[in-house]
């Protein structure tokens, strides 16, 4: 029997913490609509479940998080420098919500 690694990542709870949410992070510009951040919340909530056995933080999945962003079709709202302060949030949260800190950067 494999080990699971990590708990299930509550994808719908996740979309809503970041609807109510994004507008009070220090990424967000004034006018933007959560649609305009949601494919990187998304990059970073299934990329968090893809990546995080292999590259524990943010900074070592990024690569991997900005391909996989900017073949969404719906990612041409932002360019991934706007949107990296979004997914980089979403990553954090999960990294908070899961147990340990593969990382060791005391999140």
């Amino acid at each position: 029997m494999q080990k699971q690694t990590h708990q299930s990542i509550d994808k719908t709870a996740e979309n809503r913490y970041w609807q109510n949410q994004f507008r009070n992070e220090n990424y967000y510009d004034a006018g933007r609509q959560y649609e305009d951040y949601e494919p990187a919340y998304r990059a970073a909530i299934e990329g968090y479940g893809r990546y995080r056995d292999d590259h524990p933080s943010f900074d070592q999945a990024e690569p991997s998080l900005r391909a996989d962003y900017e073949r969404m079709e719906d990612s041409a709202r932002l360019g991934w420098d706007k949107a990296r302060g979004a997914a980089k949030a979403a990553w954090h949260r999960l990294e908070h919500a899961m147990p340990g800190d593969a990382d060791r950067d005391g999140r």
